[in-house]
């Protein structure tokens, strides 16, 4: 885990921070965590999906407004309609972008409120 990733980690713990994303954030975690799984360089016990669905992060539910913005802001940054949906997410939160995802921090720093997992 990395040091902005265990402090995050520390911090929501502590419940200095909330968290929140996408209701589809967690079968992309799950998708990922598949492949590492299939790959063999984690077993399913090593995975820690339990371990991230115990974290309760609230789901942010898009509704069509925030489905449709999702699909015109992708096209306008040249972004992925999921990595698009985290930004949305947040500006309709009102909250901050944080991502461990170089290209999804530069697109979104443009224009909205993000920061990247390493300066956190």
């Amino acid at each position: 885990m990395s040091e902005g990733a265990a402090k995050l980690l520390e911090d929501y713990s502590a419940g200095n921070v909330s968290l929140s994303a996408p209701t589809f954030m967690i079968y992309e975690v799950g998708n990922v965590l598949r492949k590492a799984v299939v790959k063999g360089y984690l077993s399913v016990g090593e995975a820690g999906l339990r371990r991230l669905l115990r974290l309760r992060i609230s789901h942010v539910e898009l509704g069509v407004e925030g489905l449709l913005r999702t699909l015109e802001y992708a096209a306008e940054a040249g972004l992925t309609y999921y990595d698009s949906a985290y930004v949305i997410a947040a500006e309709r939160t009102k909250t901050t972008l944080l991502t461990a995802d170089d290209v999804l921090y530069s697109k979104a720093a443009e224009t909205a409120p993000a920061m990247h997992l390493k300066d956190y």
